[in-house]
């Protein structure tokens, strides 16, 4: 009778635990639970039978150093200091969604940053993901980062002395040949503009605006030359956006 009862005990203690695991695999957060302190899983998240309702417990990342890729979109790892996902193709870092992404003068706002693939050179902007107003999220390229090709031969040319008049831009830069279209004698680097697609002129010009937003007036040759249009298109001007 000794063995049977025995036998009879373990087998409820056994049974008592087998249904204490699945009624904890099978509850949810917030549900009562008992006795206090007993582990739990829901969905493979690990809970704590905490005040006599199943809590979360908080998860630790590791460092993952596996190739993100498709087969791991979604995976989260700790890295380096900084809390890293994977969006398909490359590991980002994320980041509060308290900072913001604003155009290069600090004030205008472009977006809710949401982490970078690392910009390294001088595309200081390159790679850096947020998101608009309407939540759709976007990645900042060369383009959005700084005036591209303005160096020393580009320049607008007018074809009246001062910079006044119609601005046209030369045929070299394959991004669109890019500079300031502000009128008038003095320096100025505001309105930025780009060369339209189409349409080449032959003009003879009078006087030019270098990157630098000087005037000259200084005659040159007469040159097929494409009409200026404005604004260009960049986010940040002539300098990399601002994260804060």
């Amino acid at each position: 009778m000794k063995g049977i009862s025995a036998m009879a005990a373990g087998a409820t203690l056994f049974l008592g635990l087998g249904l204490m695991s699945y009624a904890a695999y099978a509850a949810n957060p917030g549900d009562a639970c008992s006795p206090e302190g007993v582990m739990g899983v829901n969905q493979d998240v690990a809970m704590t039978c905490t005040g006599g309702v199943w809590v979360l417990n908080a998860l630790q990342l590791g460092n993952k150093s596996a190739t993100c890729d498709s087969g791991k979109a979604g995976y989260l790892r700790y890295s380096g200091g900084q809390f890293e996902g994977c969006d398909g193709s490359s590991w980002i870092q994320l980041v509060s969604s308290k900072l913001k992404v604003y155009k290069s003068d600090g004030v205008t706002e472009v977006g809710t940053y949401i982490g970078t693939r690392g910009a390294t050179g001088t595309d200081k902007c390159v790679g850096i993901n947020y998101t608009d107003s309407t939540g759709t999220l976007y990645e900042l390229a060369d383009a959005d980062c700084h005036l591209p090709n303005c160096a020393a031969g580009n320049y607008v040319v007018w074809e009246s002395p001062n910079c006044i008049g119609t601005p046209y831009g030369g045929l070299s830069s394959p991004d669109g040949f890019v500079g300031f279209c502000c009128t008038g004698a003095g320096a100025c680097t505001s309105d930025l503009c780009q060369k339209a697609t189409s349409g080449a002129v032959s003009i003879t010009a009078v006087s030019r605006r270098d990157c630098f937003g000087a005037c000259t007036s200084q005659s040159a040759s007469t040159v097929a030359r494409y009409p200026m249009i404005a604004p260009y298109s960049a986010l940040c001007g002539l300098t990399p956006c601002l994260v804060k």
